[in-house]
């Protein structure tokens, strides 16, 4: 039995661990829009609903964000407010939601440092991912929303950042959506995976958004790990130790020679580089910057050269900005042939998104960079890593989603950096499954298992001092020839030839204090008293036995023996509180069938 107890025990581990992973929330894929938006480029953009009822609007993924930002409807003229709801990833009106709380207008507070400015409408509101509710597409309520009509920001944003919102003061944190999701144990950890998407390729290949993991198919190894930086509000950055061109099978050119720490934000789309780079950039492309629109334009002539040549770029990267572990991310020249029109021109042009940095806080690798990069970010080890974005080889052979999760230090039990992760197989994910609730089942098991160990060694206990009493009643004993025997009479004591073994203690009397009483014969009314050894007897005929406890065992011989109540028989002598049974010996008796019976009779204290 013990056995089967350890079986059960080490089964219950096997199968629990199903719990666990229940309580281990799955990554939420992000789905993209399938429109291509924006006046600075045409960029995979995503959906979410905001309010209630539900308003659907298309926003991009900001790193460097915390909260959600939507385009009001007075962020369009009212003459052309049609199209520029379309241009703008359509409007969000909070006067048609019953779950507006409004908070008041504060500054924006985003990429400040690239002088970008305004203001937003605060409030807190219902927001969802996706088009529709359903699994894996959470609507969350009271999440921080902005309300915004610049045209820097010519679409909306959605942060990816967890850093808490606050309005006035320091002690009223409102949470990110990334952080709302984790606390309602959502995504298995605040971490994401992101790819913009590229236009160029295929037939537009969609950008990718991944909460709580990131998806293996849209990244080629190797990857390049990195550490956070300690301003919170620049944490994503990496070392940019060279940029180099190359045209197609023609010789290298150097554009960036002197590393730089720059920082990773697809909020903007441009790429801010010294001044110095800028004008290598210039010279190799037959660049022009323009100074209203603050844009490297090209012109058709320029732009016919370079799609000919067909130039590919290579970003150096490392931890620092020299030495160290490298990876380098190549971008064709597609990546940098984008698109502006109004209003950040009056007419559609093409341009270069190089912008000139003031000073090393503007450096920036833009959502341009983010075409061709995959980025992981795990907030809770405070790390993140790049790889080389993965496309397909053919629109007849799209990639298959290979969603894995980022776990929580706290479920994975290890605080090692994992950006990204090693790819956790299904196979983990089962067996972590099954952990959980074997160990709930494991408890029940162990529960279980003591307490039938516990009733075992009571009884065990029980059985050792019966035993032990038994053998100290056996030695105190008289023997079988202090009682009469006839050859006869069958006794109820197996494997003895004659006499019973009564048990019996030192001497003792049925009254406290008194002599031995008298007692008559149950059969012929003679008296006889109680000798020391508790049996006496006038004339060896009938007998009284006075013990503590009375053992009944069978025995050998031509004469039965049995223990009977003194009251079935009107036996006297009977002492108030005390019991009486009487004992076939002695005088013999026959009963209706004829066999001959004695009786003497005895008290149990």
């Amino acid at each position: 039995m013990d056995a089967l107890c350890r079986s059960f025990f080490l089964l219950s581990l096997l199968l629990a661990s199903v719990v666990l992973a229940q309580n281990v929330p799955s990554p939420i894929v992000f789905p993209p829009s399938q429109y291509w938006d924006g006046s600075d480029g045409s960029w995979s953009s995503f959906s979410i609903r905001v309010g209630s009822p539900e308003q659907y609007l298309r926003v991009m993924p900001s790193t460097a964000g915390s909260a959600t930002w939507v385009i009001l409807t007075t962020g369009c003229d009212t003459n052309l407010r049609s199209s520029c709801a379309e241009s703008r990833g359509a409007l969000f009106n909070p006067n048609e939601s019953t779950t507006w709380s409004d908070r008041g207008f504060f500054g924006l507070e985003l990429n400040t440092n690239l002088n970008y400015s305004g203001s937003g409408s605060y409030g807190l509101e219902t927001v969802g991912v996706g088009l529709a509710d359903g699994p894996g597409m959470p609507l969350l309520e009271k999440q921080v929303v902005a309300g915004i009509i610049i045209e820097q920001y010519h679409l909306g944003v959605f942060g990816l950042n967890p850093q808490p919102t606050n309005f006035t003061t320091f002690n009223d944190p409102q949470p990110s959506f990334l952080t709302s999701l984790r606390g309602q144990n959502l995504i298995p950890s605040l971490s994401w995976g992101y790819t913009a998407g590229a236009p160029y390729r295929l037939k537009r290949v969609l950008g990718s958004l991944t909460l709580g993991g990131y998806d293996n198919s849209r990244l080629r190894e190797p990857t390049q790990n990195f550490t956070f930086a300690p301003d919170i509000s620049r944490d994503l950055v990496v070392g940019l130790q060279s940029i180099t061109s190359s045209p197609d099978g023609g010789s290298s050119t150097t554009l960036l020679s002197s590393g730089i720490l720059t920082y990773i934000d697809s909020t903007v789309p441009y790429i801010y580089l010294p001044i110095e780079a800028c004008r290598e950039f210039e010279t190799a492309f037959n660049l022009t910057w323009d100074e209203t629109s603050s844009l490297y334009l090209i012109s058709d002539a320029a732009r016919a050269r370079l799609v000919e040549e067909k130039p590919s770029f290579t970003f150096r990267l490392g931890n620092t900005a020299q030495g160290g572990d490298t990876l380098d991310i190549v971008l064709p020249y597609d990546a940098f042939d984008l698109e502006a029109t109004y209003p950040l021109v009056q007419n559609r042009s093409r341009y270069f998104p190089l912008r000139r940095a003031e000073n090393e806080t503007q450096y920036t690798l833009g959502r341009a960079f983010l075409q061709e990069a995959y980025l992981i970010a795990d907030y809770e080890r405070s790390t993140f890593s790049l790889s080389q974005a993965q496309f397909p080889t053919s629109d007849a052979a799209p990639l298959t989603q290979d969603i894995r999760p980022i776990l929580s230090p706290t479920l994975a039990n290890t605080t090692t950096p994992t950006s990204p992760p090693k790819p956790i197989s299904k196979a983990v994910i089962a067996g972590s499954t099954v952990g959980g609730l074997a160990f709930l089942i494991a408890l029940l098991a162990l529960a279980l298992y003591l307490l039938r160990r516990r009733r075992q060694q009571k009884q065990q206990a029980a059985r050792e001092k019966a035993s032990s009493a038994a053998s100290d009643l056996a030695g105190s004993s008289p023997s079988s020839d202090t009682l009469p025997q006839d050859p006869n009479h069958k006794h109820e004591l197996l494997g003895c030839e004659s006499g019973a073994e009564l048990p019996t203690p030192p001497e003792k009397y049925e009254v406290d204090g008194t002599d031995p009483p008298q007692l008559k014969d149950i059969h012929g009314g003679r008296s006889m008293s109680r000798s020391p050894l508790g049996v006496s007897s006038s004339s060896g005929e009938v007998m009284e036995v006075h013990g503590s406890h009375v053992v009944e065992m069978h025995g050998e011989g031509t004469a039965a023996h049995e223990l009977m109540s003194a009251e079935e028989e009107g036996g006297e002598g009977r002492v108030e509180g005390q019991r009486y049974y009487e004992l076939e010996a002695g005088v013999p008796e026959r009963d209706e069938k004829g066999v001959r019976r004695e009786r003497v009779r005895f008290s149990w204290m």
